[in-house]
């Protein structure tokens, strides 16, 4: 089966704030990752985006092993919230991920079982029309 380290978000990254173009009241805070997470993994770290709607949740863009997540300096005082609302949502993405790693991991198993029964299949009946003189 394919391993799977956990993603962990690690702490800010107090020295690559970036301004906000479009409104100057916000910033994209980066917010470091333990390892760059796989693609299926950014797909469903979105997907839980809707999971943790309630309150804190803010919008985040992820490149390699940084999470940029757009705030309001406004809202600094709430980044302790924000951090543990990205490490819940960090947890749940892991788990979800790792289900569909074993999800497919069965699938694969299941299908290789399939492709070997019908091998056996087809060389009983061979030989059973080898055994006539059917087949050479």
């Amino acid at each position: 089966m394919c391993e799977f380290e956990e993603i962990k978000i690690t702490g800010f990254d107090d020295n690559n704030w970036m301004l906000c173009k479009e409104h100057s009241n916000m910033r994209y805070i980066p917010v470091k990752l333990s390892a760059t997470p796989p693609r299926d993994w950014l797909k469903i770290w979105e997907q839980c985006r809707a999971r943790f709607s309630h309150g804190m949740s803010r919008r985040t863009v992820v490149r390699s092993k940084v999470i940029y997540l757009y705030a309001g300096i406004d809202g600094i005082d709430d980044f302790e919230q924000h951090l543990a609302e990205l490490k819940s949502r960090a947890e749940v993405t892991n788990e979800e991920y790792r289900k569909r790693l074993e999800r497919l991991h069965k699938e694969e198993q299941a299908k290789l079982k399939q492709e070997k029964e019908k091998e056996m299949q087809d060389n009983i009946l061979k030989e059973k029309l080898r055994s006539q003189g059917l087949i050479g």
